[in-house]
């Protein structure tokens, strides 16, 4: 099983597949970016294990999750983004959103409508990055080195 830690895998072709399995992920949960938040914590958990099987010093270990952590913040946040435009096409969101704001039709609703959704993407984003960073940690606390 520590084998499966040891491989050293080539980024350019874990980074489509990665992107495959959100894709994957975010239709599966219909635009929610549920399906993105348990995906990219469980690359945490897998890069927390990775870690300690490599025999990565403690003190190193900080800047290396770092990386990875924002790498799959990033993706969920382009994910979430493109779902949040699509999302602005629809009328009945647009409508939504003019009923909660107290807004009459028109390019306000628009800039509105996209301020929220670029807030929410950075909101998911910063979840994101620690939720992976806090996985990473914790797995990389509790697997016993090689």
């Amino acid at each position: 099983m520590a084998r499966f830690y040891v491989v050293v895998v080539d980024w350019r072709l874990a980074e489509p597949i990665c992107l495959f399995w959100v894709m994957i992920a975010t239709a599966s949960f219909m635009g929610l970016p549920v399906g993105t938040l348990v995906l990219e914590t469980l690359a945490g958990l897998y890069v927390g294990r990775r870690y300690r099987h490599a025999g990565i010093p403690a003190d190193g270990f900080p800047r290396r999750t770092r990386k990875a952590s924002l790498l799959v913040a990033l993706v969920t946040g382009m994910a979430s983004l493109g779902i949040g435009i699509l999302a602005l096409r629809e009328t009945y969101i647009l409508a939504a959103i003019q009923k909660i704001a107290g807004t009459d039709p028109g390019a306000a609703t628009m800039v509105l409508a996209g301020g929220m959704v670029l807030v929410l993407c950075l909101l998911l984003v910063a979840l994101q990055y620690w939720c992976t960073r806090a996985a990473a940690a914790r797995s990389f606390r509790s697997s016993k080195p090689i």
